[in-house]
């Protein structure tokens, strides 16, 4: 499988694995230590070709998305879950199996910036936050839409960010 986009990724072991699947090209964080430089190559890397962010899902991977998105608001993205990607009490994509990187690549999702589509309230009357039952309803959502598992307020500004209504989550939710 070619792709097209360089995919972002926080070290050599997951490059490697990428490399092993699939004929990409990659883009090394090394790290959470973005530099002013690599933000700035990965903004013209994203004009260029696109980019595809695919971290690890651990607290390190999640703060390298925020950092990009706060430079390339509509990057795309790739999410896989801790569960598809641990091997021997460790988590990373480079521990993800080829099928579980090909499920993630196929749902990839573009945060937009733009008006609310999801009041707070509405998200609160669907259960997401709040409840007994919130962590396991945005775990429902969350792997529905292919999106990382979320606290309450990251996945209510997730959930706008795809404009997504509360009637679409209500059917997700039955």
């Amino acid at each position: 499988m070619k792709i097209k986009e360089v995919i972002v990724v926080e070290g050599k072991k997951d490059s490697a694995r990428m490399k092993e699947f699939f004929d990409v090209d990659t883009f090394e964080t090394r790290g959470t230590g973005l530099s002013k430089a690599d933000l700035a190559y990965l903004k013209v890397l994203h004009e260029k070709r696109g980019l595809i962010l695919l971290t690890d899902p651990d607290y390190p991977g999640e703060y390298i998305r925020r950092k990009i998105m706060e430079e390339i608001p509509n990057v795309k993205q790739a999410f896989i879950t801790a569960k598809q990607a641990r091997e021997k009490g460790k988590v990373g994509v480079e521990h993800a199996s080829k099928e579980v990187l090909e499920e993630a690549l196929n749902h990839i999702v573009c945060f937009q910036e733009g008006e609310e589509t999801l009041s707070y309230i509405d998200y609160l009357d669907l259960g997401l936050s709040g409840c007994e039952r919130s962590k396991e309803l945005r775990k429902m959502v969350t792997e529905y839409y292919h999106i990382t598992k979320s606290n309450g307020k990251t996945l209510w500004k997730r959930l706008n960010a795809l404009q997504l209504k509360k009637e679409e989550i209500q059917k997700v939710l039955k």
